[in-house]
């Protein structure tokens, strides 16, 4: 992988040519990681907030049963599109950051990919009925039409996460952020006519109609991702299919280990438990990893900044590392009043059918705080390159999670399921971890805990906004 880019230097810190907050891109305007990061944060506590909206709406009406069917199509979905899309967003990106690969000639491809992604849903899923084992991924009571929506939902997420990859190369982060805002409004204005039209209906009739509120939500992002795909010039006329294939593919089994890291809880509850302990399970899930916001929208960021600069031959080290300690001790400033708060606001935000959601909660908390700063970690080593550091850090949370689940979960149900995946997390961040401070040589005190940096980097916001009433 170091062929594909060259690898920055192996010291802690910042190069003489680039400074932690900013780099100078090869063409256009100036790029400042620390503008975009606020940005791209302030766009992701707006989501928050309207997915928490439309999760606690679609709780109340649904209940835990019906969610947690809901839940669990969604969960195919995504796995669905896990397995057949090779990781390529990422490879999408990595050619386009690096610009190796030209924008357009990749959105004449990226729509036709998804259709065969949706088609490769169908047939699977069509092999799971004839097989009989298609209770195993979908409710029973859904039907044909079930595989129909879940397959058009595999499509969607194909061409989202396509376009968006494509726009998150360029470096266009306002853009990204407003489809992602564009998803969850939308999904959020449609769910009153969704609970209109399925009250008093039958469980599985509820279910595909909120498949199909999120499949067009998921339509309307599609639409806000390709406006700035359409107005961008040609500029290399290269695809750089074999450049972003060998990116991806390392990547490829590292996504699917993170899918079992994230999701083998779901099936092992709906083995088990059934559909309504599904519901509760991600539930508590959900807002867990509301805790991912900063780390996300750093992690959003680092990955095509890094990138650029490896290419160049900068390195972005020390402010992956500040990156990593304000997303760890931001998590932990969050979980402790939610862990304390969380009787009351599970059952006021989903209802008191929820309220077994607490515990679960509780037991899922330490490993979602543990991988916050990996998350950051993660996109620093895809962006040099290495993303299969990133797959052995993934194999490792897999074993851990593949082990206790299958032996916690038959004798404890899903709270099994959340000790197991947060433990998982926790291998998962400890391996991250020690590859970084192996590969750049920080210690692990730079990575973990904080200081004058961001005793610095405090006083210059404030001097910025004194100043010019600006953040950035």
């Amino acid at each position: 992988m170091n062929a594909i880019v060259p690898a920055p230097p192996a010291g802690y810190g910042s190069s003489p040519k680039s400074s932690p907050g900013t780099e100078r891109p090869a063409a256009g305007r100036p790029h400042s990681m620390l503008g975009d990061g606020v940005q791209t944060l302030a766009t992701n506590l707006i989501q928050v907030v309207c997915v928490l909206g439309s999760t606690a709406v679609v709780a109340r009406a649904l209940g835990p049963s019906v969610k947690g069917a809901y839940d669990l199509c969604l969960a195919t979905a995504q796995l669905i599109f896990t397995i057949s899309a090779l990781s390529l967003p990422g490879g999408l990106t990595f050619v386009v950051a690096s610009g190796k690969g030209d924008v357009r000639r990749w959105r004449n491809f990226v729509y036709g990919i998804a259709l065969l992604l949706g088609g490769c849903g169908a047939g699977l899923l069509l092999a799971a009925r004839a097989l009989g084992s298609l209770h195993s991924f979908l409710p029973t009571n859904v039907g044909l039409a079930g595989i129909v929506f879940v397959s058009l939902t595999v499509a969607s997420l194909a061409a989202g996460a396509l376009a968006r990859a494509l726009v998150v190369g360029l470096r266009e982060f306002r853009r990204a952020n407003m489809g992602d805002l564009v998803k969850q409004g939308t999904a959020f204005l449609l769910l009153p006519a969704a609970i209109l039209l399925t009250r008093g209906r039958p469980a599985g009739f509820r279910v595909i109609v909120f498949l199909a509120t999120n499949f067009c939500a998921t339509l309307c992002a599609i639409y806000a991702y390709d406006r700035p795909l359409r107005a961008r010039p040609p500029r290399t006329r290269a695809l750089a299919w074999g450049t972003a294939l060998r990116f991806s593919m390392p990547a490829f089994l590292g996504d699917i280990l993170q899918f079992i890291n994230y999701r083998l809880g779901v099936y092992y509850v709906n083995a088990y438990d059934g559909t309504r302990a599904v519901g509760l399970f991600q539930s508590s899930a959900f807002v867990c990893q509301s805790l991912w916001l900063l780390p996300t929208a750093m992690a959003t960021i680092i990955f095509p900044h890094v990138a650029n600069s490896s290419a160049q031959g900068r390195d972005q080290t020390g402010t992956t590392a500040l990156c990593s300690r304000l997303a760890l001790w931001s998590g932990i400033a969050c979980a402790v009043p939610l862990a304390i708060a969380a009787p009351i606001l599970i059952p006021l935000f989903f209802g008191n059918a929820f309220r077994e959601s607490v515990p679960l909660l509780w037991l899922m908390l330490p490993g979602t705080i543990a991988l916050c700063p990996a998350k950051v970690i993660a996109s620093y080593l895809a962006g040099i390159g290495m993303p299969r550091w990133n797959l052995y850090g993934a194999a490792a949370g897999a074993v851990a999670i593949f082990t206790l689940t299958a032996l916690m979960v038959p004798k404890y149900g899903c709270r099994g399921a959340a000790a197991a995946t947060s433990v998982s997390h926790m291998v998962n961040s400890c391996v991250l971890i020690a590859f970084f401070v192996r590969r750049t040589g920080a210690p692990l005190r730079r990575v973990l805990v904080p200081g004058a940096q961001e005793v610095d980097l405090a006083r210059n916001w404030v001097r910025k906004w004194r100043s010019t009433g600006r953040w950035v």
